[in-house]
């Protein structure tokens, strides 16, 4: 089954991402700490990751860390925050998508579907070699 993880502490956003999840019969894995969201990642190779916070410098890092870990992973940026110029960073860092709250639910369906398409392409690619 294609899974994903996603990095929240905002309990709407967990909410309508497992509907979303069970709609499309993918499984959610959430998680609210950066450290355990890391390991989690080293751990499996989930199909997309959604992080879920502000645009800053620790999350910026923390896309930095993750494409060095799995860099060919979706990252779909989920934020309340419309700073251009953080958003532009962290989107120069090889973000899949940026998600600017409130969520819609089919535009979020349309984003799954399509990250997921995207790893399934990268990771059949990555084998031929």
């Amino acid at each position: 089954m294609n899974s994903i993880l996603l990095l929240s502490n905002n309990l709407e956003h967990r909410q309508q991402m497992q509907e979303i999840c069970n709609q499309l019969q993918l499984d959610l894995s959430e998680m609210n700490n950066v450290i355990d969201f890391i390991f989690e990642v080293e751990k499996k190779d989930y199909q997309t990751l959604f992080i879920d916070g502000s645009p800053d410098e620790e999350y910026l890092k923390l896309v930095q860390i993750l494409k060095k870990i799995r860099p060919r992973i979706p990252i779909v940026f989920i934020t309340d925050n419309d700073h251009k110029e953080n958003l532009q960073k962290i989107y120069n860092e090889g973000v899949f998508y940026i998600y600017t709250a409130p969520l819609n639910k089919d535009i979020l369906i349309e984003v799954i579907k399509s990250s997921i398409v995207f790893k399934i392409k990268e990771d059949n690619l990555i084998n031929k070699f």
